[in-house]
């Protein structure tokens, strides 16, 4: 009886040794193929295609870190096409900027006479699934299709570019923060429904109808001067805004008057919380944001001691840091439509 259980023994442990996958290797580099996560360091990826029957020898991978790894725009396509269900880690570069893809907080840190990038390059920016908060004010955008693959933004600013179109903004449905100023915009539809929005900006555009504010029932702070036609110093008439602050009981501050970013634009909370972020890369909640549960999908905002939930829209899955330049003393407008001289370092 002992050596038949000892036979038994020996039969398991030969199975389980059998089992045990052999391990792969690519570039004299060896991983299990169990991983769910392998970081490929500095090797160079020569031959796609075999690097594809790599990565399929891995059933149960879900991240890959390439961040040391060289590779140009063409295989990171091919391998977001190829691998949906694997998060790639990459170092990205366009003109003067790098930005890895796992930042979660990113700006140009340009003003007026920065040199001005366009769709190409700012639409890198899609391949940052972890972002948060994006700021690509002057620069010469008039696509933000790149938008769609990044759901989870909280704030954006696109201030002081071509944009006319901002259909892609509808998207964001858990945006809070949001700087459309010193553009081409007419229509500003996109925006209804968006109603996590807590401060907007829509200054110095050639918005034809403002209905769509309405909609937006958490709206705190407002701006719009020279929304109606910025080259002919038209804003909103009282009536409208009168009308917005029948339908918004809540909202704290119009203005209708001031530069795009005057009065008390950046005399806020939210801005501190901002220029944090932008100067360090790392996304930071404003302390009345509101809180998202990732399993049920629902949203909720703390209102004193108190917190109402709402419902969230499914959303898609998500799909790059750039850092605000300032001056050193003191809040200056992230993005005056002035020239600034100064620069931080």
């Amino acid at each position: 009886m002992r050596k038949r259980i000892l036979l038994i023994c020996a039969f398991l442990l030969v199975l389980l040794l059998s089992a045990h996958a052999e391990p792969v290797s690519f570039n004299g580099m060896e991983f299990d193929t169990e991983s769910e996560y392998i970081d490929m360091g500095e090797t160079r990826i020569k031959d796609l295609q075999s690097f594809y029957r790599f990565l399929e020898q891995f059933p149960n991978l879900k991240k890959v870190d390439m961040f040391s790894t060289p590779v140009r725009l063409t295989q990171i396509k091919a391998m977001t096409s190829q691998f949906p269900q694997i998060e790639f880690g990459w170092t990205m570069q366009f003109a003067e900027h790098t930005v890895r893809t796992d930042v979660t907080a990113y700006s140009t840190l340009h003003y007026s006479n920065a040199q001005k990038h366009g769709n190409a390059d700012i639409g890198l920016v899609r391949y940052c699934r972890k972002l948060k908060a994006l700021d690509i004010g002057h620069n010469a955008v008039t696509d933000l299709s790149f938008l769609y693959d990044l759901p989870d933004l909280r704030v954006l600013i696109i201030a002081c570019n071509n944009v006319k179109d901002i259909t892609p903004i509808g998207s964001l449905k858990r945006l809070e923060y949001l700087e459309l100023f010193t553009n081409e915009i007419e229509d500003i539809s996109p925006l209804t429904g968006l109603t996590n929005l807590m401060d907007l900006n829509i200054s110095y555009n050639y918005i034809k109808d403002i209905s769509p504010i309405l909609t937006l029932k958490n709206l705190k702070r407002l701006w719009t001067s020279r929304s109606v036609n910025r080259g002919m110093n038209v804003s909103l008439t009282y009536q409208q805004i009168d009308q917005i602050r029948k339908a918004i009981p809540g909202i704290r501050e119009i203005n209708n008057l001031s530069n795009p970013t005057g009065g008390t634009w950046r005399e806020h909370p939210h801005f501190d919380v901002i220029h944090r972020m932008f100067r360090s890369g790392i996304y930071e909640a404003f302390a009345d944001s509101f809180q998202v549960d990732e399993e049920t999908e629902s949203i909720s905002v703390s209102i004193g001691n108190e917190t109402e939930a709402q419902d969230a829209e499914p959303e898609a899955e998500p799909f790059i840091s750039i850092v605000q330049q300032a001056k050193t003393e003191g809040i200056i407008p992230m993005h005056a439509p002035e020239v600034t001289k100064r620069k931080i370092h």
